[in-house]
């Protein structure tokens, strides 16, 4: 008998996988809503992200796979680095700035909103 948790449809990060240096500040307000998490509620919704330990963890819902990885410092309420898969059967890299500009939206408008 299989118990569900998360490895048993969230895959591991892959391998090719690059850090980018990255630091925010995040408010106690902030902080309630990233630990909230957020899960798709229409078909249409791509992501499923969540909080475990010191890890903001960035899903594809659809085939499970993880794009990001946010590194979260609660000394010092921060975000403090991103790690992004670099699988290109994954996810598409265009340049760092495209990376960002994907995470960033996804925090501000799934997780902060």
């Amino acid at each position: 008998m299989n118990i569900a948790n998360r490895q048993s449809y969230f895959k591991e990060l892959s391998p090719l996988r690059e850090e980018i240096s990255y630091i925010r500040k995040i408010t106690d307000e902030e902080y309630e809503k990233i630990h909230q998490g957020f899960s798709p509620k229409e078909n249409s919704d791509k992501w499923y992200i969540f909080l475990e330990e010191d890890k903001i963890f960035f899903y594809r819902s659809w085939s499970g796979e993880c794009i990001f990885i946010a590194e979260y410092s609660n000394k010092e309420k921060e975000i403090q680095n991103i790690i992004v898969c670099r699988d290109p059967d994954i996810y598409e890299f265009y340049s760092f700035k495209d990376d960002i500009l994907l995470f960033e939206d996804l925090l501000y408008n799934l997780l902060l909103e």
